[in-house]
Order: C-alpha cells, then sequence, then structure tokens
C-alpha cells in the first residue's frame, strides 16, 4: 500500500474515532447538560422575580412557562396556588465587547407599554476581566477581620435586621436572609425602575456616566429612570441596557397579548 493511500486512510480512522468518541460523549452528557441549563434557567427567573441573588436551597417554583412569538416568557406567582400574578419574566441579549451578554428580567405590569422592573440576572457574560466583566462584581463593605468577628461572635444583637423587601423574598424563598448572597451592584440597580415600551422601543434604562469609584462608593445616580453605566466598560454597560431592553420587549408582547388587569 502507498503512502498516497495509507496516510489518507490513517486521517479518516482517526477522524471517525475522534467523531464517534465525542458523539457518544455528547449522547452520555446531553441530559445532564440539559438539566443544569434548565436549573440554571430556574435560578435566573428566580433571581430576576425577587431581586436577591437565589441560594441553590431556594424552594421557589411559583412560575410557569409560555411562549410568545416564538420567545420564552415565564409568569411568576406570589402564591403557590399561583393566583397572584407578580409580573413576567424573559431572557434578553446583545453583544457586548467580546462577548454576547445574556440577562433575565423580571417586571410587572403597570398600564399599557409601561412595567416597573423587579429584577435582573446577568445570565452569562464573557467580557474582559476587570472592565466589562466587573458587571458580576459584588459591592461589599466587609473586611476580613469583620467576617472573622461575626463568625465567632457569640450573639446577634449588633446583627442589622433584614429590610422588608429581602425578609420577603427569603420567605417566598423558603430560606433565612443571611443565607442569600450578596448581589451584584449593576443588577441592584435596576430593580424599581420604571420603563416604557412604545413603537418597538424602551425608554426608562437611560445609562448616566457614573464611575465605578462612585458607584463602590455608594453613590447611585439620583434619576430613578437611569441605570448606572458601573459595569467598568462603556461597550459592555451598554450591551446590558440592550440585553435588557431585548428582555422587557418580550414581557411587553406577552402582557399585552394576555390583557392582564394592571397594578397600579
Amino acid at each position: 500500500m502507498t503512502n498516497t493511500v495509507r496516510y489518507p486512510l490513517v486521517l479518516f480512522a482517526v477522524c471517525t474515532a475522534a467523531g464517534l468518541a465525542l458523539a457518544l460523549t455528547f449522547a452520555f452528557t446531553y441530559a445532564t447538560i440539559q438539566q443544569k441549563e434548565n436549573q440554571k434557567e430556574s435560578m435566573a427567573v428566580t433571581t430576576a422575580f425577587w431581586n436577591v441573588e437565589a441560594p441553590a436551597s431556594a424552594a421557589w417554583a411559583s412560575f410557569e412557562k409560555t411562549t410568545v412569538d416564538g420567545s420564552d416568557v415565564y409568569l411568576g406567582y406570589a402564591d403557590a396556588e399561583k393566583t397572584k400574578l407578580l409580573g413576567y419574566a424573559a431572557r434578553g441579549e446583545a453583544s457586548g465587547y467580546s462577548s454576547t451578554i445574556k440577562v433575565m428580567v423580571a417586571a410587572a405590569p403597570l398600564e399599557a407599554g409601561r412595567y416597573r422592573l423587579l429584577g435582573i440576572k446577568v445570565i452569562s457574560q464573557q467580557e474582559t476581566p476587570g472592565l466589562g466583566a466587573r458587571v458580576n462584581d459584588v459591592f461589599t463593605t466587609d473586611t476580613l477581620w469583620s467576617v472573622i468577628g461575626s463568625a465567632f461572635a457569640s450573639d446577634n444583637k449588633d446583627a442589622a435586621e433584614p429590610s422588608e423587601p429581602i425578609r420577603t423574598a427569603a420567605q417566598a424563598l423558603n430560606v433565612k436572609p443571611g443565607q442569600l448572597p450578596a448581589r451584584p451592584a449593576v443588577q441592584a440597580q435596576f430593580a424599581g425602575k420604571v420603563v416604557s415600551v412604545k413603537d418597538g422601543k424602551v425608554s426608562g434604562l437611560d445609562l448616566q456616566k457614573t464611575g465605578w469609584d462612585k458607584v463602590m462608593a455608594g453613590e447611585f445616580p439620583p434619576d430613578e429612570h437611569a441605570v448606572s453605566a458601573m459595569t467598568g466598560a462603556t461597550i459592555s454597560s451598554r450591551a446590558v441596557v440592550a440585553a435588557a431592553s431585548d428582555a422587557i420587549k418580550k414581557i411587553d408582547a406577552a402582557a399585552r397579548a394576555a390583557m392582564v388587569p394592571t397594578n397600579e
């Protein structure tokens, strides 16, 4: 057998074996991968509706999925019987500096075309570390010594009382308030914003030129309709807002299709 025939046959055999190995690996792991993706989606929905980082032990399942105009939209409820509507959640995405930023957004309908954002969760991003990737940074005033001190404290008399929204979320998720991890600052900023959708355009998510240093110092923009450009990179910041707008449009389509009563 000449090399002209031998080499192609060897290459074919190697490629066939590699292809079969990949196919078998995919077949055996597909169910697990799908399960992990579904869990990730569910946790993102929970996080967006309650504006907290949902821990793995969270047990809130009072939502259901529907499809509107080819997009998945989630309906969230305040009760297990699913009679009291909290609002809608949908996934949005937009191109950032070096990746596609995907978010889950939840909002409550106020009136036709107007919504109050409940929360947002950045599902995935591969932005530049130290810049756009700071979208997932968590602001905290804790130090090593304060953490060690709290761990050895004999009582919690001086512990800060959790806010009403935190208590409500913890009760809904069947966890203690202290079990809720700190939220990334950029995500926490979205909650409570009132946005409008008209002629396919979303307003109320305008960027402010607020530097990351001010955000870390707790100096948030005074305009209740503004979202601070605090991911540390302008392109990434705009992408987060664009992704949120994409999700809000899907929520608007679902709300208009359902013709639900307003919350005002």
